[in-house]
This record gives C-alpha cells, structure tokens and sequence, in this order.
C-alpha cells in the first residue's frame, strides 16, 4: 500500500532529529504492509476525530505518534507528534 505524507506531517518530519526520522520511516515502512502487518495493525488504534474520516493513531515504541487515514488506494500520513506534546494540548483545553 502506498504511504502518502500530508503537507504538515512532511513538516513535523523535518523538524525531527535524525534518528527520530529514521524510526518514523521504518513505521512507514511497516505501515505500508498495513493489511498483512498484524503487529502494526495491533500498535493502531481508531480515534474519534469529527469528519466522515477514519482517524488512526500509531503508538510507535518511542513517544512519537503517527496519525493516518485509510484510503482506498493509499494510506494518508496526516500527522507526527510527540506524546507528551499532546498531553501539553490535553492539559492546556
């Protein structure tokens, strides 16, 4: 399945360090084989965002998250952030 990064997903790519970068890329590599990757499917969970679409988030083995949507023909990187970014946002709402 092809991987497809959304233009804020290239950008949050970019300000990580390298090897941060070179984990996000193996997830994607893993995420490619999303239908036969039971490991990658089993680190993924669907959340509930607003919108028609299905949101999943990857809890990769570090704190770094990787949001996607499943398309037909594709599979949409649509953000990278760090867990405790995120717990940031939750404490600040």
């Amino acid at each position: 399945m092809d991987v497809v990064l959304s233009h804020g997903a290239e950008i949050n790519l970019a300000t990580l360090g390298d090897e941060d970068r070179r984990k996000v890329h193996a997830w994607m590599d893993h995420l490619r084989n999303w239908e036969k990757d039971s490991f990658v499917r089993s680190r993924s969970m669907k959340i509930d965002v607003p919108g028609p679409e299905e949101v999943f988030v990857l809890k990769t083995s570090t704190d770094l998250r990787i949001f996607f949507v499943l398309h037909a023909t594709c599979l949409e990187v649509t953000d990278i952030a760090r867990q405790s970014s995120l717990e940031k946002v939750r404490q600040a709402s």
